[in-house]
């Protein structure tokens, strides 16, 4: 199975189309401190 966000691959026929998928990932316990210290 090829997975991709355009629309078509040459060469290759589409056959089913999903839903938007999402996630989300917590990159640093101390992301809050990281991000004023980028401030300064």
């Amino acid at each position: 199975m090829i997975v991709t966000t355009t629309s078509g691959i040459q060469g290759k026929e589409i056959i089913e189309y999903i839903d938007i998928v999402n996630g989300e990932a917590i990159m640093g316990a101390n992301i809050v401190r990281d991000l004023f210290a980028s401030v300064r």
